[in-house]
């Protein structure tokens, strides 16, 4: 039997890996020099659905720029916009860089797996293996509509992790959702007091 090429499989989990993290760090430099404030300028205020999936789409990328994000939900909320369709619309943007980092994470696992990352990806594995599957979506559901823990953790962690996508990107859907969605009802609800 012969021994498969595990060179070759980590070179292009390497290649894989580089293109997503370039992506990042590109779209990351792009809301450095334009802010949130000069796309909505250039877009117009009517397409605030837009707007904000874009928003949603590369300032929820990082914990860096996530601030453009609630702010944009915020704004666009107390601006009128229907908070549920606001949710809907920002949930599927931030969902889909969420996607990004989980398929970092996993296909980034042969190239990131090594010391401290290692020794973490391990003792996480490990400590999901000793729990149903369920247990990992509600605790990754519970993390992402109620707490501050950036998303692109959470998913990059457990695609190192080798998570299925369905036990980790559905819940995370869902819990981009809620949080979208209490932002922008609470926020109108606050102003109404």
């Amino acid at each position: 039997m012969s021994r498969p090429d595990t060179h070759s499989e980590k070179g292009h989990a390497m290649v894989v890996f580089a293109a997503l993290l370039l992506t990042i760090l590109a779209w990351g430099a792009l809301l450095f020099f334009i802010s949130p404030d000069e796309i909505v300028e250039r877009i117009g205020i009517t397409n605030g659905y837009l707007i904000l999936f874009f928003i949603a789409l590369f300032g929820g990328v990082t914990s860096l720029t996530s601030g453009s994000y609630f702010a944009t939900v915020i704004t666009l909320a107390l601006g009128g916009l229907n908070p549920l369709i606001l949710a809907l619309v920002s949930a599927s943007a931030a969902t889909i860089g969420d996607t990004v980092f989980f398929y970092l994470g996993h296909h980034g696992h042969a190239a990131l797996t090594q010391g401290r990352v290692q020794s973490f990806v391990e003792r996480l594995t490990h400590a999901l293996e000793r729990r149903p599957w369920w247990h990992t979506s509600v605790g990754v559901y519970v993390l992402a509509a109620v707490t501050p823990v950036p998303n692109e953790l959470i998913a990059t962690s457990l695609g190192l992790a080798q998570r299925s996508f369905f036990t980790v990107v559905p819940p995370l859907a869902l819990g981009n959702m809620t949080l979208a969605y209490l932002i922008a009802t609470l926020s109108v609800a606050a102003t109404s007091l």
